[in-house]
């Protein structure tokens, strides 16, 4: 389980890591100190797990849980074992302003702890006899250094198909019920998939909507049997949106393919409005088995959205979500 975890974990932290691929491969402080700076002490606080023996994915326990998992690959965690501990061990001698003297480890902790995830005094004071950049400096060493052994574990736990599946997805829709909650649930059992929502179905009952919310809704629903058509074109999509800048025919064959994902995509009645009725959302959501309608606020992010806005032209496509993400390009 610690080995999937570790795998989990480590896919989360590639996601921050790519905002900060700057010039990191040297050691030397960039023209841009600031940026490097926080982004340097963010990835601290985020290796803290690995590189802290106490924790149960640290890159210590991994290596070693590997090996008795995958002895015939001991010797490649054997070595990251033993850079590990080089880099722990590393010779240094730091000396403040007070004649303090502290190692690398007690630097790190210095500003981790004195900095950010707590507020030791004791710390914080030693923080302030030394000098800035070479603090930074010295943290900035250790941060790349057991980033790289990261992962090169995480490579190595890859390329013997360890996967980030910790437990399966169940079937029902997560949501978050807000606003003025009804005291009695009211379960869809006909839907399992959206039984977390507080409805009720609809037996036929006709939905009085204006000719407004008529148009959104069909722009919406006409745009998406345009692309998921059997002889989808591009081209003819265009007409739904406000502008053909906004997409490019690659996103299109993106959405299209995304779509082919949602089963099942039914209408909803209830459209989302500015306050001066110029933009709207409205919301095709997937897994509809029986027409239902809400009787609580709900934030739901699975399914297609659409924002629109109000042209000359008529309501206009201004951006897409597929699962709460925007899927334009350019917005």
């Amino acid at each position: 389980m610690n080995l999937k975890l570790f795998i989990f974990t480590v896919n989360e932290y590639l996601r921050f890591r790519q905002m900060f691929l700057k010039s990191e491969t040297e050691n030397i402080l960039e023209d841009d100190y600031e940026r490097e700076y926080v982004s340097i002490n963010i990835k601290l606080m985020l290796l803290r797990k690995y590189f802290n023996k106490n924790e149960n994915i640290s890159i210590l326990n991994i290596a070693r849980a590997a090996i008795d998992i995958y002895p015939k690959n001991k010797q490649k965690f054997q070595e990251i074992i033993e850079e590990y501990n080089e880099i722990q061990n590393n010779q240094f001698d730091h000396l403040l302003a007070d004649q303090t003297k502290l190692n690398l480890y007690e630097t790190i902790e210095d500003t981790i702890y004195g900095l950010y995830l707590h507020a030791d005094e004791n710390r914080i004071k030693n923080i302030i006899q030394t000098n800035e950049l070479l603090r930074f400096y010295s943290v900035k060493n250790y941060v790349l250094s057991i980033e790289s052994i990261t992962l090169s574990l995480y490579k190595e736990l890859r390329s013997l198909n360890v996967e980030e599946k910790i437990v399966e997805r169940k079937l029902a829709e997560p949501v978050i019920k807000y606003g003025d909650l009804p005291k009695d649930e009211n379960k869809i059992l006909e839907n399992q998939y959206w039984t977390n929502i507080s409805g009720k179905v609809l037996n036929d009952e006709p939905t009085v909507l204006t000719n407004d919310e008529k148009y959104i809704i069909g722009v919406g629903w006409n745009f998406i049997k345009e692309i998921e058509s059997k002889n989808f074109n591009p081209k003819n999509c265009e007409v739904y949106l406000k502008s053909i800048k906004l997409i490019d025919h690659e996103t299109l064959i993106n959405i299209h393919y995304n779509l082919e994902d949602l089963k099942d995509l039914g209408m909803v009645d209830y459209i989302q409005f500015n306050k001066n009725k110029t933009e709207a959302i409205t919301f095709f959501l997937p897994h509809i088995k029986v027409s239902f309608e809400l009787t609580a606020n709900h934030l739901i992010v699975a399914g297609v959205s659409f924002r629109m806005k109000k042209t000359l032209k008529g309501w206009k496509i201004s951006n897409i979500y597929i699962n709460g993400r925007s899927v334009l390009k350019n917005k």
